[in-house]
């Protein structure tokens, strides 16, 4: 995740190959859908080095300022992937190896979904459905958004397009 430069307009964008295996780049504090090709890198990141574009508008404007966030799968705390909805309210299981504490997801494919997030600490109890909206000013949400937050992984527990459209594919973090 690349943050532009202070004094500027922020583009948030998280690169990814868990949607579909390959290269795709999403923007944080968008509702865009994403984007595949290697495009605002220079060459594909690899697990230790990220290249990042001569004077590309997105991650090398000359004097400006970046912060990058790279996360990766750990076992037993972080995994990133993706599932696919089901469009039922017997929705997807996903098994993360632990029990989540935070999940970030975000619909891959629609331009009109917001990213979402989801944690233990606001919302103790399943279903967790208190939400918030990063790439919003919204306060926090309750929108029948329901997960369940299981031992070993997380159970989607709505039929609710924004995250359990049949067919659609979901990043989650």
């Amino acid at each position: 995740c690349l943050s532009r430069g202070l004094g500027d307009v922020y583009k948030r964008q998280a690169y990814t190959t868990a949607i579909d295996g390959s290269s795709d780049y999403l923007l944080l504090n968008s509702t865009a859908a994403v984007a595949s090709g290697v495009s605002p890198w220079s060459t594909l990141p690899t697990s230790s080095v990220v290249t990042v574009g001569t004077n590309n508008n997105d991650t090398c404007n000359a004097g400006d300022i970046y912060i990058m966030y790279a996360w990766h799968n750990v076992p037993g705390y972080c995994k990133i992937g993706s599932y696919t909805g089901n469009g039922s309210g017997n929705g997807p299981y996903v098994e993360l190896g632990f029990e989540p504490a935070f999940i970030m997801m975000k619909e891959a494919t629609d331009a009109s979904t917001n990213w979402v997030i989801y944690d233990n600490k606001r919302d103790p109890n399943n279903p967790v459905d208190l939400n918030l909206y990063p790439n919003l000013s919204n306060a926090e949400g309750d929108a029948s958004l329901d997960y369940d937050f299981l031992s070993n992984g997380f159970k989607v527990r709505t039929s609710n397009g924004g995250i359990n459209a049949s067919g659609d594919v979901y990043l989650y973090m």
